[in-house]
């Protein structure tokens, strides 16, 4: 056989385990271990006993971390990708909060979040994991005493700490801004990378392609939208190029009426 089997409909004789795709090294890994090991009581008690459960907010906790860390703050993002990063999925253990939630949580939670994630950065520097998020660094020569190396006075802990404080309030005001910005631009309700409604389903999708691939095919065309076959990318007066029809009119020079009216592609 020339080719390996390759199926994307294969379904498994046995269910996978999350951490079987990922690698023992990577930091998703470190990052589940600490939060699993903080003391969360006062969090949860913040919650109320009435009404539908929530989403744990470990997971919650776990998902914003991990996304500061990696470079993604905006809670659709982190929506995004509990769809397709693995990272992601194995801290929701498969479950997906949409942005919505995430956004609230972060937004209600904020106080206990600032102290949970200047404990994590606390623990993750003294442990000398260099790549958790944005570290800047400056250099010096050092002596090779290891025991003078680690020695830290009182003075230093504070000082570090309170950089840490407020690099956390940093990025947890920038990610708020990020949510508050694209909620004016998608709305409140949506992510803004939803495929069309009469896209979303296998079928009516291969009929759109099948539809388009027609079109293309007697009419000679290179491109086709899939969502308005008849319009054309055409050139617009401001310079630029979009999706179009062409809107012709015909007026009488000597009355100004219109005559004739007609939409191209």
């Amino acid at each position: 056989m020339k080719f390996r089997p390759y199926d994307t409909t294969q379904a498994l004789l046995f269910p996978p385990v999350l951490e079987d795709f990922i690698s023992p090294q990577h930091l998703v890994r470190a990052l589940n271990t600490i939060v699993e090991q903080l003391d969360l009581t006062t969090l949860y008690r913040s919650y109320s006993e009435e009404g539908q459960p929530a989403y744990h907010p470990k997971m919650l906790l776990k998902l914003l971390l991990y996304g500061y860390a990696t470079g993604t703050r905006s809670s659709r993002k982190i929506a995004q990708k509990l769809e397709s990063d693995i990272c992601f999925m194995y801290l929701a253990a498969l479950q997906r909060p949409d942005f919505r939630t995430i956004s609230d949580f972060r937004m209600n939670k904020r106080t206990y979040l600032q102290e949970y994630f200047t404990q994590i950065l606390s623990l993750c520097q003294h442990m000398g994991m260099v790549s958790l998020g944005h570290i800047a660094i400056d250099g010096t020569k050092l002596h090779a005493s290891a025991a003078r190396h680690r020695t830290k006075d009182k003075e230093w802990v504070i000082t570090v700490e309170q950089k840490i404080r407020e690099e956390v309030q940093s990025v947890l005001d920038s990610a708020q801004q990020v949510d508050t910005e694209e909620d004016k631009q998608y709305g409140s309700n949506v992510r803004g990378d939803e495929l069309p409604e009469e896209l979303q389903h296998k079928q009516q999708f291969l009929e759109k392609l099948q539809q388009a691939k027609k079109i293309m095919e007697t009419q000679h065309t290179e491109r086709v939208n899939l969502t308005d076959p008849d319009a054309r990318l055409m050139r617009t007066p401001d310079g630029g190029t979009g999706v179009c029809y062409n809107s012709q009119l015909a007026v009488d020079a000597d009355h100004q009426m219109i005559i004739a009216c007609d939409v191209t592609s």
